[in-house]
């Protein structure tokens, strides 16, 4: 229950923040982050199977992706291709975890 309590903590800390950077209390502004945080925690080492990881592996996880976003946008790239280039990292990532399994 407690995990539950500090999580709800933490939404509505990131709700907050988030609205306060765009000046707007929209309810779907944070859609689509959710794939975002899949990518992130998968290529940090998450298993999808076991739940089995670590904090510094999903904050690599996070500044990779961070870093990958962010150039895409600078460059220019199309969302939709920004989409496509996400989901090809989570499927590079789940079936590297699946190999490693398997092999383990």
């Amino acid at each position: 229950m407690g995990v539950f309590a500090i999580t709800g903590l933490l939404s509505g800390v990131s709700g907050v923040l988030l609205a306060s950077r765009i000046m707007s209390g929209t309810p779907t502004v944070a859609q689509g982050f959710e794939l975002e945080v899949i990518a992130a925690v998968v290529i940090g080492g998450t298993s999808f199977s076991g739940g089995v990881g670590s904090i510094w592996g999903t904050l690599v996880g996070v500044m990779f992706i961070g870093v990958i976003i962010n150039g895409m946008t600078l460059m220019n790239v199309p969302v939709y291709t920004q989409y496509i280039v996400r989901g090809a990292l989570i499927f590079a990532a789940v079936l590297a975890n699946k190999l490693q399994e398997k092999h383990s």
